[in-house]
């Protein structure tokens, strides 16, 4: 199900994003796009609805100008990008709070933050979620970004599906704040 929104206003996008499940949205031409399961229904415009959101059915996509390169970006800050596409998936909760207490050669234990946040989360006052972000632009756009967080695919088109993904919570807004700019 493809989806446009409109009006994004002060709620929690995040959340509503995240209790999708798995998700893809998409800046394009001055629109935002959702593209969910069609499962949800009219489920997912009641969730958009109290994010602060108003979502449209739509056509299917359009494709791609010729032309444009990806780029792998690391951040969810605001890069020039004719197409910018984020892929999140919601992690379960034993998933979330292995990610976050996980220690490494068992020297490291996991600070006080981490552990307030897996609290959160096994309450059910949050969740994490895995992200991964793309955006296609020209070439002489992606030389302008900043070189640490975008990493143009030139060669290797495989490395968008191999790519890490990053963590955030929910709660943080990072996602609306993305959508808004």
């Amino acid at each position: 199900m493809r989806l446009a929104l409109a009006a994004v206003t002060e709620g929690d996008l995040d959340g509503a994003l995240v209790a999708l499940g798995s998700v893809c949205i998409e800046r394009r031409a001055g629109l935002l796009l959702v593209e969910c399961d069609a499962v949800h229904g009219s489920r997912t415009t009641a969730l958009f609805a109290r994010a602060g959101a108003r979502a449209e059915p739509l056509t299917p996509g359009v494709a791609l100008e010729p032309g444009l390169v990806p780029a792998l970006v690391q951040d969810l800050e605001g890069h020039p990008a004719r197409v910018d596409r984020i892929s999140i998936r919601a992690l379960g909760t034993g998933e979330a709070a292995a990610w976050l207490l996980r220690r490494r050669w068992r020297l490291f234990r996991p600070t006080a933050d981490r552990v307030a946040q897996t609290r959160r989360i096994l309450r059910g006052e949050d969740r994490l979620y895995a992200w991964r972000r793309v955006i296609w632009s020209t070439a002489a756009e992606l030389r302008s970004c900043a070189r640490g967080s975008v990493v143009p695919i030139v060669f290797d088109r495989e490395a968008l599906a191999r790519s890490a993904e990053r963590m955030a919570l929910a709660g943080d807004g990072l996602l609306a704040r993305w959508a808004r700019t």
